[in-house]
């Protein structure tokens, strides 16, 4: 709540979320805001810190919704993820087709630019991914693209692979939720 009312100005009930237990090494939760938008949050890392996206400042319309893994439609969701600086070792290589597949959960773009803005939030300026590139397989572009986000060359970046590609360099991030709402009754 704390984050959501300094870095965007707005005050979220986060009080009907339910946050999967912790399986070992997912420290992090990401909250997700129903008030939320692409471009809302896209908007902010430009605010906060250099940032580009190879789709422009539009991703609202840029993002298949209907391909999402999860969305905030119906209330505030929350979602774990390994607490490191860099994406999941045991994705490296492996291409978002294969983890569709697989049936696994992954990071979605909302997700992975969400937690790059409560990083940059919570250590006073520092930023994630470095190394690797973070497929958002939990997301598809319009076209079937892939988003994906890195730090390269002093700035936040979105960018896209596609779904059948994979290399040491990309890396997506497992993910770990509940039920995404609990409806007020």
């Amino acid at each position: 709540s704390r984050f959501y009312q300094q870095v965007f100005g707005i005050t979220v009930d986060l009080s009907s979320v339910r946050v999967a237990d912790d399986p070992g090494g997912f420290g992090w939760v990401v909250f997700v805001a129903k008030e939320l938008t692409y471009n809302r949050v896209y908007a902010m890392c430009r605010e906060l810190f250099a940032s580009s996206s190879f789709y422009g400042d539009d991703l609202d319309n840029a993002i298949n919704m209907e391909k999402e893994e999860r969305t905030a439609d119906k209330g505030p969701y929350a979602v774990r993820f390994r607490n490191g600086v860099e994406s999941d070792e045991e994705n490296i290589n492996t291409s978002a087709n294969t983890l569709a597949e697989r049936q696994t959960q992954n990071i979605t773009l909302m997700e992975a630019m969400l937690m790059e803005l409560w990083y940059f939030w919570r250590t006073g300026g520092s930023h994630l991914n470095f190394v690797r590139w973070v497929l958002c397989a939990g997301s598809r572009y319009l076209g079937g693209d892939i988003p994906c986000v890195d730090r390269s060359n002093a700035e936040f970046h979105v960018g896209y692979c596609h779904p059948s590609g994979a290399n040491d360099s990309v890396s997506s991030r497992s993910a770990v939720h509940l039920t995404l709402h609990t409806p007020a009754l």
